[in-house]
């Protein structure tokens, strides 16, 4: 017998809770949460140890130098073969990385994937394909399109149910996980509402005896995107470890950390308000952290530059030129400082940050393109040796470069940069992404050359690149523009029998939307539902490729899937993005069969906060406020209702994370519990 949804609900977060790795709603496999070795100290400024820092498994190559990373314990246990989970109970609730967790060959296109999908994979308008130059294509609309969704919640919902919900549960508890979904949940939501006030609900945990909530409190200031000059003023505040900040933290200094939230924040609270005091406000401020002396934690650095590459300055005024050239000149002049390798990596993260301001036709670009193309080509001074710095030229070269449309097109010197890198260089993943940057920057002098090398590539790492450079061409095109690219792509799936080549093809395949190739799609899927991430990706290259004639299919493979939850929670992205929102009451059916495990109660429970199904929300919170249920249950029960009324229909740290290179990685960014990368 089937229970009430409520009670199904309660039963399943109980599991949940009960579960000592509890992958976050999401689906797919998520970015290698690794940290490269601390730099060594700097004179005067010597670096702590990295709280929340997860080594790289001892004996193995780290993502920057080759080297063996140390042997020291992560904050859940000893460094492993697997990348552990953290404590339960710890951090924002179910604080644990999306999705599966990969061997550490951080150079497969799977982390690239898991962490630049989401703009592909959220529901358009068939008929006005997005341009993959546009800033909509990257980051998409900010605020979800009406008419689309019924089933979404509306505002009365949000402002009358969820908020308040979220609200009353902040408040009677001082619980770490059910805390820090709350304030998240709230951040996301990013409305002001009539009955209390935004600011004291975030400021007020500033001081929490707790670290990650003083940390999630910092974030979510930034997160919420408010208009209101007092969010601005207090994150400057925290973020320049000024007087204000420390009496807003009641401690002597800020918190390393917590100023890298702050900067974060910064950059999300400038970019959602556009009016030019706010933009001035956030770019004095962040002159002033990466000017400091003695220099700030690379936390604190990294936040900064990335913050940086968020400003949307009016390029139309004067003021807003300016701006935009102070921005420029501040990322330039770190990106050329003599610094040693362990620095570099702070310094990798300038080519995408100034991709994302600048992209392919302001005027500085041109010198952002020279630099980068001289850093590829090894024309820079001795000693720039981490191939982070490589990785992150490859990746801002595809922003920064208009099409190839013929043989005389004025960037193609730097597309041929990108090809010869792929060729010769010697870091994997340099080349990996020199590829990517090429079918991202497209024109008709790239189409040939993606085709022949797809043609002539004989590795299994080369051929998986190749696809996603292909899909990633034909992304921003008309579906029926490039038939080639899609019958070349739908050949080699018939041919090649490695699965991690299969499931690239196919999400490439749905990248073209070569409809042709759906009923070869279908019928891998079924000859491969007994491996969970081959049939998931099958699964999202069917959502990719619209084929809303696969609904009754993948409900089926939904069916099958519920106790194997990567392939459940795929299927239920696809299910999703092919407008199914109906599956969210057959999972609330299946959180009431008997005999179930707690990953699969997992991947149930993470799903309903991903459909976005206005239906899900009086369960949930009736679980948000059970008493008899763990605090990890209920926090959970939080995420989920943020996730159904967020403001924005991307995830909010796409803003960060689309082109960056996540191989520079350092804790705040990359940590599996508190890295931005990471939370939900």
């Amino acid at each position: 017998m089937r229970c009430r949804p409520i009670a199904a609900l309660q039963s399943a977060f109980v599991l949940v809770a009960l579960s000592l790795a509890l992958p976050a709603h999401g689906g797919g496999i998520t970015l290698p949460p690794a940290v490269p070795p601390p730099p060594p100290p700097r004179v005067g400024s010597p670096l702590p140890s990295a709280p929340g820092a997860v080594p790289a498994p001892t004996g193995r190559p780290t993502p920057t130098t080759g080297a063996p990373a140390p042997a020291t314990p992560g904050p859940a246990g000893p460094a492993t073969g697997r990348v552990p989970a953290p404590a339960a109970g710890a951090g924002r609730g179910p604080a644990t990385p999306r999705g599966l967790v990969l061997d550490d060959d951080y150079s497969r296109w799977e982390y690239w994937w898991e962490l630049n999908k989401a703009p592909f994979l959220r529901r358009t308008d068939a008929t006005a394909p997005v341009v993959t130059s546009s800033d909509d294509f990257y980051l998409g609309a900010s605020r979800r399109a009406p008419g689309i969704d019924t089933l979404r919640p509306v505002e009365a919902d949000i402002l009358h149910e969820i908020l308040p919900a979220l609200q009353r549960a902040i408040d009677t508890t001082d619980q770490r996980s059910v805390v820090n979904s709350c304030l998240m949940a709230i951040a996301k939501i990013g409305r002001t509402h009539a009955d209390f006030d935004l600011l004291p609900v975030f400021a007020s945990r500033l001081q929490a005896a707790d670290q990650e909530v003083r940390e999630t409190a910092a974030l979510a200031l930034g997160i919420c995107g408010v208009p209101d000059p007092r969010f601005l003023a207090l994150l400057v505040a925290l973020a320049c470890d000024q007087d204000a900040g420390r009496r807003a933290c009641g401690r002597a200094t800020v918190e390393p950390r917590q100023r890298a939230y702050a900067c974060y924040g910064l950059g999300l609270l400038a970019r959602g308000n556009k009016a030019p005091g706010f933009q001035r406000t956030m770019v004095d401020a962040l002159r002033q952290v990466l000017n400091e002396s003695p220099r700030p934690d690379r936390n604190v650095e990294v936040a900064a530059l990335n913050a940086l590459g968020q400003l949307q300055a009016d390029r139309q005024t004067y003021a807003g030129q300016q701006l935009i050239d102070e921005a420029c000149q501040l990322l330039l002049d770190w990106w050329q400082r003599p610094l040693g390798p362990g620095d570099q990596l702070i310094q990798a993260h300038c080519p995408p940050a100034l991709a994302r301001l600048l992209g392919n036709d302001h005027p500085r670009a041109a010198e952002c393109r020279r630099l980068f193309a001289a850093e590829l080509a090894g024309k820079v001074a001795a000693g720039r040796t981490n191939p982070v710095l490589a990785q992150s030229c490859a990746l801002a070269l595809g922003r920064l470069c208009q099409p190839c449309a013929t043989a005389d097109a004025e960037h193609l010197p730097f597309a041929r940069t990108l090809l010869e890198c792929w060729h010769a260089h010697k870091d994997a993943q340099t080349r990996a992404f020199a590829i990517l940057a090429l079918g991202q920057i497209g024109g008709g002098w790239v189409r040939p050359v993606l085709l022949d090398e797809f043609a002539h590539g004989n590795k299994t790492f080369e051929r998986q690149w190749l696809a996603m450079a292909i899909g990633r061409f034909a992304a921003g095109r008309a579906p029926a523009a490039e038939p080639e690219l899609g019958s070349t792509l739908a050949q080699a799936l018939g041919e090649v029998k490695n699965a991690d080549s299969q499931a690239a093809i196919a999400v490439a395949l749905g990248l073209c939307r070569y409809a042709a190739a759906a009923p070869q799609l279908r019928q891998l899927l079924q000859q491969h539902l007994g491996d969970d991430q081959l049939a998931g990706y099958l699964a999202v290259g069917l959502a990719l490729l619209d084929d809303r004639s696969a609904t009754d299919e993948l409900r089926a493979v939904l069916q099958r899937s519920s106790r194997r939850p990567l392939l459940l929670k795929q299927v239920t992205l696809a299910l999703g993005r092919l407008g199914d929102r109906s599956v969210a009451m057959e999972l609330i059916g299946l959180l009431g069969e008997g005999d179930v495990n707690t990953s699969r109660l997992n991947a149930i429970a993470g799903a309903l906060g991903a459909i976005r199904d206005r239906r899900s929300i009086a369960p949930l919170v009736h679980c948000l406020f059970d008493a008899s249920l763990p605090a990890l249950a209920r926090a959970f029960a939080a995420e989920a209702l943020g996730e159904i009324a967020a403001r924005d229909e991307l995830p909010w740290n796409s803003r960060y994370g689309l082109d960056i290179n996540y191989r520079a990685a350092v804790e705040t960014l990359n940590d599996p519990a508190m890295g931005i990368l990471s939370l939900l």
